[in-house]
C-alpha cells in the first residue's frame, strides 16, 4: 500500500510538472491517471512491489536510465556506420545471455533494455533459468558475444541495485 501511495504521488507530480497547468479539468485527469497507472503497475509487478522501495532505488533508476539513453546513441551511430560502410561485414547470431536477477519485473526491464538497443533483440526470456535469449547483430569477430554480455552485466549491476 505503501508504494502505491509512493507510486500515485511521484506520479502526479509528474503529471503536473509535464502539463504546467492547475486547471479543474487537467487536475482531475493528473489524479485519475496517477491513480489508475499506480494500481495497475502494483498488481503488474507483484513479485516486487512487496519490497519497500527505498529512495536510492529511485537514484539508481535514474543512473540506469542515463546510461541508456547514451548506450542507445551510441549504438544507433554504431549500427549507422555499419549500414554506410559496405566493408564491415554483419554476422546476426542468436545468444543465450545468463543473469543473476531474481525478481521477473527486472528481467523483464533489462529485456527491454536489450530491445531499446539498436542491433539487438530479446527474444525469449526464461525467469526459471534466469536467460534471456537475444538476436544481435556481430561484427567479423567471434568476441562480439562477449561484447554484449558484458554491456548486459553492466546494466544488471544497476538494475540488482534497484531491486534488491
Amino acid at each position: 500500500m505503501k508504494n502505491r501511495l509512493i507510486l500515485f504521488f511521484t506520479l502526479f507530480l509528474l503529471w503536473l510538472l509535464l502539463s504546467w497547468s492547475v486547471s479543474v479539468d487537467e487536475l482531475l485527469a493528473g489524479l485519475f491517471f496517477s491513480l489508475v497507472t499506480a494500481y495497475v503497475t502494483d498488481k503488474l509487478f507483484g513479485d516486487s512491489a512487496s519490497k519497500p522501495v527505498k529512495p536510492a532505488n529511485y537514484l539508481w533508476f535514474a543512473v540506469y536510465a542515463a546510461m541508456l539513453v547514451w548506450d542507445i546513441v551510441k549504438a544507433a551511430g554504431d549500427s549507422f556506420f555499419r549500414l554506410v560502410n559496405p566493408t564491415l561485414s554483419v554476422k546476426p547470431r542468436m545468444l543465450d545471455v545468463k543473469t543473476s536477477l531474481k525478481y521477473d519485473s527486472a528481467l523483464a526491464i533489462l529485456a527491454g533494455t536489450i530491445t531499446l538497443l539498436p542491433g539487438t533483440v530479446a527474444v525469449d526470456s526464461d525467469p526459471e533459468r534466469s536467460v534471456i535469449r537475444v538476436y544481435c547483430t556481430a561484427g567479423k569477430t567471434d568476441s562480439y558475444a562477449s561484447i554484449i554480455e558484458l554491456a548486459l552485466y553492466k546494466y544488471e549491476k544497476i538494475l540488482k541495485k534497484v531491486y534488491e
